[in-house]
């Protein structure tokens, strides 16, 4: 077989599937209450760019684009839909971030005014002379929030390693990749070395004590986990980078123990890690794809099949089965629906 008959084969031909793997994403949104997220780089054309997934016990989806702002998060959120409309939770997100109120008066009139599409919303900033990027992406990170919203993804909380562009909705923190700041620090004498080392102890007894209270959740545990934590932050020490470590955990205090509110949540991103972990080989061995066709049946393809392997089942009958017809493999959207009612990323109300 020739090399663009192969290419045709693999890339043409593929809408039931392409389908399939957006009704992942709105599926999983809808009957989750938490996601995990992570990205990494690739390969598209000759260009850099980044692979997300988004991701929890019951789905797994894959979106490679060439950026990894907010802004293109809240939009592979935002999937399918298309309509933008400025509500007052988009004014709310704006005030949040501290937008400039000469701006805000600008956007006020058109309060309640769906946008068909981001083009349209594009067209609207520029003739109100909204052009700086800076704020123009806030302005398009607002009203795409504002949208989630008013489809009904407002209950969720993102759940990552702590890169800020997935600080939308609650945001939860991985305890492992918040410890690095006390892992990466270089003492320079034996009392430091010693300082740091009882710092990492007491961290991970921290910890520990989380795993606790997940396991079996009541007051005086979450109590411990906080009073420990608060403890620790608090520490004076007589290394300079150290005494920095710890105050960048006091000011990610309320993503790290969000859990004590939600004891549901994952205390790490290892799951995403995991699963991302494909691209990276693949970028290590092809370079990357050449055509917008094949990169989005990658992303189509390893999304059905790392869903498929969450519930134990085969991608290859999966494969048999959409292509012959038989209609004998359910659909993955109902797998997720019916996931979610017992795995601990579930949305009870969402049934």
């Amino acid at each position: 077989m020739r090399r663009r008959e192969l290419s045709l084969l693999l890339t043409r031909g593929h809408d039931q599937f392409h389908a399939e793997k957006d009704e992942l994403l709105t599926t999983g949104l809808r009957c989750s209450s938490y996601i995990q997220t992570d990205d990494t780089g690739t390969r598209h054309k000759g260009q850099n760019g980044y692979c997300t997934i988004i991701n929890n016990e019951s789905f797994a989806w894959f979106a490679s684009t060439g950026s990894k702002s907010r802004e293109n998060f809240l939009s592979l959120l935002h999937r399918p839909w298309r309509t933008y409309t400025l509500t007052e939770n988009a004014i709310a997100y704006l005030e949040g971030r501290k937008y400039p109120e000469k701006w805000l008066r600008v956007l006020r009139p058109y309060l309640g005014v769906t946008f068909l599409d981001h083009d349209a919303w594009q067209a609207c900033m520029k003739e109100q002379g909204l052009t700086g990027e800076k704020r123009c992406r806030q302005a398009s990170e607002a009203l795409i929030y504002a949208s989630l919203i008013e489809h009904g993804a407002g209950h969720l909380t993102t759940f990552s390693d702590g890169a800020r562009q997935f600080d939308v909705f609650k945001h939860s923190q991985c305890w492992i990749h918040a410890e690095r700041g006390l892992a990466k620090i270089h003492p320079v004498n034996d009392q430091q070395a010693m300082a740091q080392k009882w710092c990492r102890t007491w961290f991970w007894a921290i910890y520990d004590d989380l795993k606790a209270f997940k396991s079996e959740p009541d007051e005086e545990k979450a109590q411990k986990v906080l009073q420990g934590f608060h403890a620790l932050i608090q520490t004076k020490t007589c290394c300079e980078a150290l005494q920095d470590a710890l105050s960048g955990l006091a000011l990610i205090e309320e993503e790290l123990l969000l859990v004590l509110k939600d004891p549901g949540l994952p205390l790490h991103n290892n799951l995403s890690e995991s699963q991302i972990r494909e691209y990276v080989k693949r970028r290590k061995v092809s370079g990357g794809t050449r055509s917008d066709a094949g990169r989005q049946c990658r992303d189509t393809f390893a999304s059905l099949k790392k869903t498929c392997r969450l519930y134990g089942l085969s991608f290859w009958n999966y494969l048999t089965d959409r292509l012959t017809g038989d209609g004998l493999f359910p659909r993955l959207s109902g797998l997720i629906e019916s996931a979610c009612r017992s795995v601990p990323c579930g949305l009870s109300s969402s049934y």
